[in-house]
C-alpha cells in the first residue's frame, strides 16, 4: 500500500500567532510600498510638465500657434478652431462651465501666464469629455493631432478668463 499523508497539527494559539504574524508582515509591507509611491509621486509630475512642454512645441511646429507671449493661434490655428466647433465650445455653449472649471484650478494669487497654463492643460485633461467629440472627430478626419487643436481652445479660455479679445498671430510657418 502506497498511501502518503501529511498530518499537520497546529494549536490554537500557535494559529493566532502565525495570523498575527501574516497581519503584521502585511501592514508593514503596504506602508513601505506608499513611501515608495510617493517618493516617485515628483516623477510622474515632471513628466507630465515634459508632455505639456512637448504638445506645446508641436503646435508651434504644426503652424497652429506662435512663439512669444501672449501665445495666440495663427491663422492655420483659427482655421482648425473653427472648423472643429471649438470656437463655440469655448466661447458659448460650455463656456461658464470651462470658466468655473478654470477658476477653481488656479490659486488665489495667480499671475496671467498660471492662467495660460492651467486653461491648456485643463482644455487638454478634458479630452475625453463628451462635449469634445465634434474636435475629436474633426482631428480624426483631417489627421490633426486632437492635443494640438485642445491647446488652441486652452487660448481661447484664457482669453475669456482675462475678457481679452482673441487675437491672431502672424503665422510662424510658411504654408
Amino acid at each position: 500500500m502506497n498511501v502518503t499523508e501529511i498530518i499537520i497539527k497546529i494549536y490554537f494559539l500557535y494559529f493566532l500567532g502565525i495570523v498575527g504574524t501574516l497581519i503584521g508582515l502585511t501592514w508593514y509591507a503596504s506602508h513601505k510600498f506608499s513611501k515608495l509611491e510617493n517618493s516617485i509621486e515628483w516623477i510622474k509630475r515632471e513628466l507630465g510638465n515634459l508632455w505639456d512642454a512637448v504638445k506645446g512645441r508641436e503646435a508651434r511646429r504644426a503652424g497652429a500657434e506662435a512663439t512669444g507671449s501672449p501665445i495666440n493661434p495663427t491663422e492655420l490655428g483659427w482655421k482648425y478652431i473653427r472648423e472643429s466647433g471649438l470656437d463655440k465650445i469655448v466661447d458659448t455653449e460650455k463656456k461658464e462651465e470651462l470658466l468655473e472649471k478654470l477658476k477653481n484650478s488656479l490659486g488665489k494669487d495667480y499671475a496671467e501666464y498660471d492662467v495660460q497654463e492651467k486653461a491648456r492643460k485643463l482644455v487638454v485633461s478634458m479630452k475625453d469629455d463628451p462635449m469634445f467629440k465634434p474636435v475629436k472627430e474633426y482631428a480624426f478626419s483631417n489627421g490633426i493631432d486632437v492635443d494640438i487643436i485642445l491647446l488652441l481652445g486652452g487660448l481661447l479660455l484664457r482669453d475669456n478668463f482675462l475678457n481679452q479679445q482673441h487675437q491672431t498671430a502672424p503665422s510662424a510657418k510658411k504654408q
